[in-house]
């Protein structure tokens, strides 16, 4: 029973924040390729070395197959489930990101995320 309320807290907490707050669309990725625009994106603003290009790499691919699956399905035709999604897949990403490229890149990223988000946005349109 403290499951199903505590649940049914979280799911409305959950909905009413994705109310008040605009997703971003830095990470809907609906494929790898849309992931590499993103990595892209970052890798240009950031400037990844090696080992933190490939562990964001292998961050948005595996969040790119999960969202291919995810658009793929019943789900993604409930708009308000799309929502809660994104939201749930941004700050996850972003949670992953703090710890990957740690405190000074992760601070950059975040004063460089318009620009960010700009430069992923070129990039899907070019392709």
């Amino acid at each position: 029973m403290k499951k199903a309320i505590a649940a049914i807290i979280l799911t409305g907490t959950l909905f009413t924040f994705s109310q008040a707050q605009p997703v971003s669309e830095l990470f809907k990725m609906k494929n790898v390729k849309e992931a590499d625009m993103v990595l892209k994106a970052l890798n240009l603003e950031l400037n990844l070395d090696g080992d933190l290009f490939n562990r964001v790499r292998d961050l948005l691919y595996t969040s790119a197959k999960f969202q291919t699956d995810f658009f793929n399905s019943e789900k993604a035709k409930d708009a308000e489930t799309v929502k809660v999604a994104m939201f749930r897949q941004t700050t996850h990403i972003e949670n992953s990101l703090k710890g990957i490229l740690g405190e000074e890149k992760f601070k950059a990223y975040q004063q460089k995320k318009a620009e960010i988000e700009k430069k992923a946005d070129e990039f899907r349109k070019m392709n």
